[in-house]
């Protein structure tokens, strides 16, 4: 479901208030991305999670912390970026 002007590719809300919440964001990058290019489209997706407000999913829950997670993929080369956001 959508929460702030979006919706998340994966939110993990859990159970227990003293639990920590999980957002995240997956982008292909090009065929033919070197580390450096996925590391930059892993950054832009976890500033997708920021800039359209997905942590307002996280409001009524009483998580201990939300961390934001962003993914970049291309074939089988991968690179994450994550940060505390709450």
């Amino acid at each position: 479901r959508e929460a702030g002007e979006g919706r998340a590719d994966v939110m993990l809300i859990p159970r227990k208030p003293d639990r920590p919440g999980i957002i995240l964001e997956f982008k292909r990058a090009p065929s033919k991305a070197d580390q450096e290019r996925l590391q930059q489209t892993a950054q832009a997706a976890l500033r997708q999670i920021k800039d359209k407000n997905y942590l307002a999913e996280f409001s009524d829950s009483q998580c201990s912390f939300v961390l934001a997670v962003g993914v970049a993929f291309a074939g089988k080369s991968l690179a994450a970026a994550h940060e505390q956001i709450a």
